[in-house]
């Protein structure tokens, strides 16, 4: 009778330290529209985000048509690239600072659902050709005809030079893979990071990933399961975050949106975006994620 009292109230202590993490995460911006999205002329949705913390601005990709924003760091449009050869692009990665004709410029991975992996250096210029500008190799899977369910989130360890891919569904899976060292290299074998059966304990999808630099821990969004995990790469799951206490699910299921992208952002504040053109922004000063 001791020992169920006492597994009984060791569940409950845990429910109330994950409900306390899910008070830490404070929310600094409403669900908001980015205006040049929804009043473009481009028949596309809001897929992914990245923050280049050196030109202070963020990258946003649109699904299938490699058209990307680039904003200062407050989501005011600063300029659109447009960028050739991509098909379903999800998400798109800051890489670093890459030396180009004696500046710097941004470097970033841009994911396909296919599996397929462009990196390019963003420069001064608006129109990019992923043939001749960019180092593109896919993510070699056995079976991987992975139709409409395939790689949804794109993460990178700057300090190891380590990929993170992950599998929407059907199965759900995360990936890990070294960067290539040199453009020859056209395919790479990634390892099994988490399966379909150590994912489905906490979520039902996955529609974003990221690697927290600070946490060494990567950061998984779901759509379906409406949140966000903090999660060890030894499988141990730190904190899950309900985001139904930012944003109602009806108002999101009126709006026709679903959580597509996630990063870190400006003030180390958490950045989620949505389709079709929608983001919020968090202060993670007093949660998990920030230590």
């Amino acid at each position: 009778m001791k020992f169920a009292l006492f597994i009984i109230f060791a569940a409950l202590l845990a429910q109330t330290s994950l409900s306390f993490a899910f008070e830490n995460i404070e929310l600094k911006s409403e669900f908001k529209e980015l205006s040049f999205i929804k009043n473009g002329k481009n028949p596309s949705d809001l897929s992914g985000v990245t923050w280049s913390p050196e030109t202070r601005s963020y990258f946003l990709i649109l699904n299938k048509l490699g058209l990307v924003y680039e904003t200062d760091e407050n989501f005011s449009l600063k300029r659109t690239i447009t960028i050739t050869g991509i098909g379903d692009s999800e998400e798109i990665v800051f890489l670093g600072m890459q030396e180009s004709e004696g500046h710097n410029y941004p470097e970033v991975a841009i994911s396909e659902e296919s599996g397929l992996i462009s990196i390019l250096t963003i420069t001064e210029k608006n129109f990019y050709d992923t043939a001749k500008d960019a180092h593109q190799f896919t993510i070699n899977v056995d079976n991987e005809n992975w139709g409409n369910k395939g790689i949804e989130g794109l993460a990178y360890d700057k300090v190891n030079k380590v990929f993170y891919a992950a599998k929407e569904i059907k199965p759900m899976a995360i990936f890990k893979f070294q960067r290539p060292v040199d453009s020859s290299i056209k395919k790479v074998k990634p390892t099994l990071l988490f399966s379909d059966i150590q994912l489905k304990k906490h979520i039902s999808d996955i529609s974003g990933l990221f690697f927290n630099q600070e946490t060494k821990r990567l950061m998984i969004l779901s759509h379906e399961s409406y949140c966000l995990l903090d999660m060890q790469e030894d499988g141990k799951l730190v904190s899950k975050y309900n985001l139904s206490t930012y944003i109602s699910k009806k108002l999101f299921s009126s709006l026709k949106s679903q959580f597509e992208g996630v990063s870190i952002g400006k003030d180390g504040d958490l950045v989620l975006t949505s389709e079709p053109y929608h983001y919020q922004q968090f202060d993670l000063s007093g949660s998990s994620l920030n230590y």
